[in-house]
């Protein structure tokens, strides 16, 4: 569990930076806003595509115990984890709202306390639900479910 209080005490503290950095950017380039909602809309669809056209996973190695420091090199070195933080701050820090900090501290934390009760369901159920999904039509069937409702906050994201 070391790893994953790596990984959330940097998911808070990027997530920060990032916030208060996007908020003085959208004060300056409020056009920037819609242009990065749109890619992240985009970004989803792309995950969408990415996760309906896998298979099973297949490989035999044996787990290994992670520490914090791997939670995080996990976050700081995940190209993915900026682009996604960029798209939460364009959906929801609002240009008009009052005081923009208190905004980016209600949503960072939101998110950390999302990713955080996300990640620990999935530590206790994961192992549980991977026996389920061991042969290639049901590891497809989960894809296919999990691609929908992706699709569908895409979608959210593009007309939100």
């Amino acid at each position: 569990m070391s790893d994953q209080a790596g990984y959330h005490v940097s998911t808070w503290l990027v997530t920060v930076a990032a916030g208060l950095g996007f908020a003085a950017v959208i004060h300056k380039y409020p056009g920037i806003f819609s242009t990065i909602k749109v890619l992240g809309s985009l970004y989803v669809l792309w995950l969408t595509w990415k996760l309906l056209r896998s298979g099973m996973s297949r490989t035999n190695q044996e787990p290994t115990v992670a520490n914090f420091r791997d939670g995080v090199v996990l976050l700081v070195l995940n190209p993915n984890a900026y682009f996604i933080i960029a798209a939460m701050f364009a959906q929801f820090l609002k240009i008009e709202s009052g005081d923009q900090v208190i905004l980016v501290l209600w949503i960072l934390t939101v998110f950390t306390l999302n990713n955080l009760i996300s990640f620990t369901a999935w530590i206790i159920v994961g192992d549980r639900l991977a026996t389920l999904f061991r042969s290639e039509s049901n590891a497809k069937m989960m894809n296919l479910g999990f691609g929908s409702l992706l699709a569908v906050i895409a979608v959210w994201m593009f007309f939100s």
